[in-house]
């Protein structure tokens, strides 16, 4: 249900619904979170339960496995049994009965080990000795006896276990066997090390690795026994014995141990397994999850039960509800209609008996109706303060765009206060590149002359060439084209160092030229701005001041370098007028020193003019207030680099001067702004 649908029903049907949802949904909740971790208790039980069943099973069958690997060891220590191994077909009959008897005495006394089927050695000559539940031991699997050779060699264990496998005696009685291989060695002559004599296999009954399977197997699950070729060894039905476990089980049994959840014959079942340490054998116990859950369903009617109960309790409740609160609001809903109407002139007043929340909603309802034409004079006067809002925004943004301008303005008047000397500091590198590229004009005439001469020796007879040559050498000598080649590479370098000059001059211009109403701010560094500055104004400065600039090592910062460098012109301009205004002859020193310390960049312009009075230090950052004739000063310039450094980039800007003495500004720029440009974006 949206609440879009909820908000059209009646108040009553919403307090229904909002009760429901309140009352039910953490009832809901917690009977979800009771029946999970039902669950969850009775599957963790479960699990500790088969995993103690599976590492019980798992230990005794690495006892079991620990005893037969004892009677390998002890069937091929005997020394009767190695040298029985080393006689050939070919000796005596009397020599191989009497070996045949002795061994099989030896290994009759085995016979009685429970479970025991049978043990067979084959020696590498050829010879067959046996034990075991069957007397006729000619009829042998040589198949199966070869691959165990051959797999007992490449396990390289003390004894390889291959896992359930056919009887290696084919009138064996038992289908499967349980096969347990090892390869005898016996020694050579001195020097040559071991040698493989023969093969010992050991087969048992299945049933006494399974022992205690049965009793745990009910309606919930079964026990499982798979070798390491994923063979099954144990099943509680006989017809999956010696067959592979499908790929899908198999590929999840990788671990020593665990448990995983799987579909087996479309049941999900909970399959618990671990691994044993000898031969890699898996040991699983398989689980219905349905029969694990199936004991919490006493929980899950106990819950459905109390959700029921819960629902008729929030039902009656909802009725008592209606009947005591919605109906009482209904009649105030009734008044605001007749209010919405028109019927404005005498509006319905009433009184609720109650003295609770609703006795109380009547009695602002009627203080709402006395109020309203205090309430409609007060929307008068917010839409007319709202007028007058929209008229100071518009007056507002009138007065930035004005700004705009006069600092534009402000800025294009110091270029036109350098136009002239900048015009000047152009052409001169200017006018010596001019008459640099006269003189080479003049010069290559001359080489020309030189390569005509050069191309009609090229045709000429012997006699002729000699006397051309002469003629040549004359013509090299009158051209002086020693003296031009050396002329040449100098022109040239005097060329581009004029060229550079003027490229430098421009680029320094137009920093100060371009208009950035945005007031973007980028990576700057005060030294620089200052060369730049100084660059720019060299024609006002070399004329009337010696300028010392001590620069210090300092960080870039976070600002608009157009807009600081603009500060730095105005302040140096100053310095200057007021230098000329001191010394009408001679120059003046304008010193510059730029450090940082723990929280700004600090840059001093000192210099020693004619200083100023207490009055217009006081007064000398107000707009439109100058000392200099009508004509000279729009007043804005200091006014404007206030309001730059305070204002766009939170620095200081002070002034210490005295009459006749000189004047010191000092700008500060907060590290702050170094920061900034530091923080990743």
């Amino acid at each position: 249900m949206s609440w879009s649908i909820i908000r059209k029903k009646s108040l009553t049907k919403k307090l229904l619904v909002y009760m429901l949802l309140i009352g039910l949904l953490p009832l809901l909740f917690f009977g979800i979170i009771s029946i999970l971790s039902t669950n969850k208790v009775l599957k963790n039980e479960t699990l500790n339960f088969h995993e103690q069943f599976v590492d019980q099973r798992k230990q005794y069958i690495d006892l079991v496995m620990s005893d037969i690997e004892s009677l390998a060891a002890n069937v091929s220590g005997i020394d009767e049994i190695k040298d029985g191994l080393t006689k050939s077909p070919a000796d005596s009959s009397y020599d191989r009965l009497s070996t045949q008897a002795k061994i099989g005495y030896i290994l009759n006394g085995y016979t009685n080990l429970k479970g025991l089927v049978s043990i067979d050695l084959f020696s590498d000559l050829g010879i067959h000795f046996h034990v075991g539940e069957t007397l006729n031991a000619s009829n042998v699997n040589l198949e199966l006896k070869e691959r165990l050779f051959k797999e007992t060699i490449a396990s390289n264990e003390f004894v390889y276990w291959s896992g359930i496998e056919s009887s290696i005696n084919k009138d064996s009685k038992y289908p499967y066997v349980i096969t347990a291989s090892k390869v005898l060695e016996t020694e050579r002559a001195a020097g040559q090390g071991q040698r493989f004599s023969g093969l010992l296999v050991i087969s048992y009954d299945p049933a006494v690795f399974t022992e205690g399977f049965i009793k745990y197997q009910n309606e919930e699950g079964y026990s499982m026994i798979v070798d390491a070729k994923k063979r099954i060894l144990y099943h509680p039905d006989t017809q999956y014995i010696g067959k592979t476990i499908a790929d899908k089980v198999g590929v999840s049994l990788t671990n020593q141990k665990g448990f995983f959840e799987q579909s087996i014959d479309g049941k999900k079942t909970l399959v618990v397994y671990s691994r044993t340490q000898r031969g890699g054998w898996i040991i699983s116990s398989q689980i219905l999850l349905d029969s694990i859950y199936s004991k919490s369903r006493i929980t899950n009617v106990f819950f459905a039960g109390l959700l029921l109960i819960a629902i008729l309790a929030i039902a009656v409740f909802g009725l008592r509800v209606s009947k005591y609160v919605v109906l009482p609001i209904k009649k105030v809903t009734d008044t605001f209609r007749s209010l919405q109407k028109g019927d404005l002139e005498n509006p319905v007043r009433f009184d609720l008996p109650s003295g609770d929340e609703i006795g109380e909603l009547g009695n602002l309802f009627n203080s709402f109706i006395d109020a309203r034409e205090d309430i409609t004079i007060q929307k008068k006067l917010e839409r007319k303060l709202n007028e007058q809002n929209s008229e100071l925004q518009e007056a507002l943004e009138k007065l930035k765009t004005t700004q705009i301008q006069m600092l534009q303005q402000e800025k294009l008047a110091g270029i036109g206060q350098l136009a002239a000397g900048v015009a000047h500091e152009v052409n001169n590198p200017l006018g010596f590149v001019a008459g640099n590229v006269d003189m080479l004009n003049k010069y290559i005439v001359r080489y020309e002359k030189i390569m005509n001469e050069v191309q009609k020796l090229k045709n000429m007879s012997a006699d002729d060439l000699i006397k051309a040559c002469v003629t040549f050498d004359q013509l090299w000598k009158e051209s002086k084209i020693d003296r031009i080649r050396k002329d040449m590479t100098e022109i040239l370098v005097d060329t581009q160092e004029g060229i550079n000059r003027i490229t430098n001059i421009v680029n320094g211009l137009k920093g100060f030229s371009r208009t950035n109403l945005n007031d973007e701010k980028h990576s700057s560094n005060l030294n620089e701005g200052i060369k730049t500055t100084l660059l720019v104004a060299n024609n006002e400065l070399k004329y009337h001041c010696d300028v010392q600039f001590e620069a210090g090592q300092l960080p870039d910062i976070y600002a608009n370098g157009g807009q600081i460098n603009q500060v730095l012109l105005n302040v140096i301009l100053n310095a200057v007028y007021a230098i000329k205004e001191k010394h009408e002859e001679g120059k003046g020193t304008i010193t510059i020193k730029t450090f940082c310390d723990d929280l700004f960049i600090v840059c001093k312009i000192e210099d020693n003019g004619c200083g100023m009075t207490e009055e217009t230090k006081l007064r000398i950052f107000e707009p439109f207030f100058t000392t200099k004739p009508v004509g000279q000063g729009t007043g804005l310039g200091l006014g404007i680099a206030y309001d730059i450094i305070a204002t766009k980039h939170g620095g200081k800007i002070d002034v210490e001067s005295e009459k006749g003495i000189g004047t010191k500004f000092t700008i500060s720029l907060p590290l702050a702004a170094k920061r900034a440009l530091e923080e990743p974006t």
